[in-house]
């Protein structure tokens, strides 16, 4: 049997530290979240009248019921008061309410009680709704519960569950002519598929946004696309072209002026050099992204210092790493949020193992535990367990080491039990405790509040202040920025068709007669090997062909492979298989801005040209022209415009 997860007694350094902490935690709660707090509670008190308005006249108007997507972004305390009243109303008129007023009435709770994390208690009060509702006489309200009830399972890490949902309401009549709820539910698919590891749906669908987004000048959106792209492209290709679509994204969210989705692209960044084991280029990134905390909710400020931490890690700055590892603490609890809570406790303890602590390590080990137990995920409840086996072993209790080396492999086979078995029963969360909790947090929030509200004011117009001055000296420097990599690219494009002007003027140029004589070496008979191979490549187009080889074109030109060889290497100064590159790359840029194949996909261009695959395509063209293909594209009409067509009949290049 495991031994009983107990907390061990804590040392006198520890206890020191942990009354610090708390102190620390509170004041930085204080100075962070209590300006947001004031903010959002003005936000609250509207939603909530707004609210009891719409239940008043649906006793005399039902068609009048209205299910809207609300905000999730409120001050934590002040939603369970909110709560507490939603469930002491309820209690007290429900037998007088009509059926509108239960379905609003379960609908508003369930949003509520998402935003406070109590997900399956959300699908309950969904469910309920649903009972309640006519398919047929509210199609506006069904596709909306149906909506939430999929967000909620996502939330839930169920994902074919929710997948399922979505694909329900898409297949609805009611959502036929929104694109803009269409849109909605496919980017939470695509982030299902990801988590699923349908890597190709995914791509597909964020592909099909992509596009979209675009088309409507929505730069943020169409950024996140990318990095969603990028993140499957890494399962999908073989080297590490993928990161192109991350550094294109990071220029798409500068130009959308978007600060949150600026610093989430480049956290992203981040991550996506820690997966490739470079925690040294990946540390910029998360620097970058750390700067834009301002913007952030506090989920997405967890994501940045969570990289943060993780990547000091790996590099061993381990004092780095504790630092942001309790700052992700502290945002942690406040917003109750476990996963984040469990991550941080694990990097805690890591930093520990390390500095050979291994006490202190156990004790954060087993908090990771407690707290994992929350998320219902058991992956990260295994990997504790085999942690906390090592850390066991090194302090020499070796019956424990064992005991909690048998649960992680108990635990990690029951989580795959778990993920594979559809038909397991949800487990239900009883509300008695959230209600008795959220009564004695309203006695503390409004103690709290009226000791700290002449405060909050002063703290509000401060932080204001400090936040437009950061917030204009930030946009002067990134249009500077912006428009140094916008000239980067124009260039490289300029150079590319400077290239084709070139071509054009060689060209003109094969048929008069040279002005040198050719060098003594070269012969009458390779001179004419070299004119045939010319046919060959311009008129011929044999490079096309995929399996062309140096004994294919000797044969067709009836000399042996060294001779030939010899004569592509004195006459065009590169092997055969650059020169077959060069022509390749030279047709594919010339069918990417002709509109007669706007309908080819990059890999239809690649099969065109004779490449086998994209990435090996990718690699010849940006080893030819500089930039990849995408790239290219988009910037080769501004380049174009913008570039001064010089065209001359003067003296033409000699060979």
């Amino acid at each position: 049997m495991p031994p009983e997860i107990v907390l061990p007694k804590i040392p006198s350094v520890l206890k020191s530290y942990r009354i610090r902490n708390q102190i620390a935690g509170l004041f930085f709660i204080i100075l962070i979240f209590f300006p947001m707090a004031v903010l959002c509670q003005d936000r609250l008190k509207k939603r909530k009248t707004d609210f009891y308005q719409s239940i008043e006249s649906l006793k005399l108007h039902p068609e009048s019921l209205n299910l809207q997507a609300k905000s999730r972004q409120y001050h934590h305390d002040s939603l369970l008061i909110y709560y507490h009243d939603l469930l002491h109303s309820f209690s007290i008129n429900s037998g007088r309410m009509n059926r509108w007023q239960r379905i609003a009435y379960y609908y508003e709770t369930g949003l509520v009680r998402s935003s406070l994390e109590l997900t399956d208690s959300a699908i309950q009060a969904y469910e309920s709704a649903l009972a309640l509702i006519d398919k047929q006489l509210n199609p506006r309200e069904y596709l909306r519960l149906n909506m939430e009830m999929a967000y909620s399972y996502r939330e839930l890490s169920m994902y074919k569950k929710s997948n399922s949902l979505y694909l329900e309401v898409l297949s609805l009549p009611a959502i036929q002519k929104d694109t803009a709820e269409q849109i909605h539910c496919s980017y939470f698919l695509a982030e299902n598929y990801e988590n699923l590891g349908e890597y190709q749906k995914s791509m597909e669908l964020c592909q099909k946004l992509y596009n979209y987004s675009m088309r409507k000048g929505d730069y943020a959106n169409a950024s996140y696309n990318l990095t969603q792209i990028g993140r499957m492209a890494a399962f999908l290709e073989k080297d590490t072209s993928f990161l192109e679509y991350y550094h294109l994204a990071n220029n798409l969210a500068l130009k959308s002026d978007v600060k949150s989705r600026t610093g989430n692209n480049l956290v992203s960044t981040g991550y996506a050099y820690n997966d490739l084991g470079l925690p040294g280029k990946a540390l910029p990134y998360f620097i970058a992204g750390e700067r834009f905390s301002d913007a952030y909710s506090p989920r997405d400020h967890l994501y940045c210092l969570s990289g943060l931490s993780r990547t000091y890690l790996k590099i061993d700055s381990l004092a780095q790493a504790l630092n942001y590892a309790r700052k992700s603490m502290k945002i942690a609890t406040a917003i109750q949020g476990y996963e984040w809570m469990s991550g941080s406790c694990e990097v805690m303890a890591d930093c520990y193992i390390k500095l050979h602590n291994y006490d202190s390590a156990r004790y954060f080990l087993l908090e990771a535990v407690i707290t994992s137990r929350k998320t219902r995920n058991g992956s990260i409840a295994s990997n504790m367990f085999r942690k906390l086996s090592d850390v066991n072993t090194a302090l020499h209790d070796y019956p424990a080491a064992i005991a909690y080396l048998d649960t992680a492999y108990n635990s990690f086979v029951d989580f795959v039990r778990k993920n594979n078995d559809d038909k397991l029963a949800k487990l239900r969360i009883e509300s008695d405790y959230y209600i008795h909790k959220s009564r004695i947090t309203e006695l503390i929030t409004k103690n709290k509040i009226e000791k700290e509200k002449s405060k909050h004011m002063i703290i509000m117009f401060s932080a204001i202040s400090v936040i437009l001055c950061l917030s204009i000296l930030f946009s002067v420097l990134r249009l500077r920025q912006l428009r140094k990599l916008k000239e980067s690219y124009i260039g490289l494009i300029k150079k590319n068709i400077e290239l084709d002007q070139l071509n054009k003027k060689l060209a003109a140029c094969e048929s008069r007669p040279s002005k040198k004589t050719r060098q003594e070496s070269q012969t009458k008979e390779e001179e004419v090997i070299a004119g045939k191979l010319k046919t060959l490549f311009k008129r011929d187009e044999i490079f096309t062909n995929p399996g062309i080889s140096l004994k294919m074109l000797a044969n067709e030109l009836k000399t042996n492979t060294s001779y030939l060889s010899a004569t592509i290497n004195h006459h065009f100064e590169c092997n055969l298989k650059t020169l077959i590159n060069k022509y390749r790359v030279d047709k594919a840029r010339k069918m990417m801005i002709s509109d007669q194949f706007s309908h080819y996909s990059m890999d239809g261009i690649a099969r065109e040209v004779g490449f086998n695959s994209r990435s090996v395509f990718y690699s010849a063209f940006k080893g030819i022209t500089g930039i990849i293909p995408t790239i290219y594209i988009q910037n080769y009409k501004i380049a174009l415009d913008s570039a001064e067509m010089k065209e001359t009949d003067e003296n033409c290049p000699v060979s």
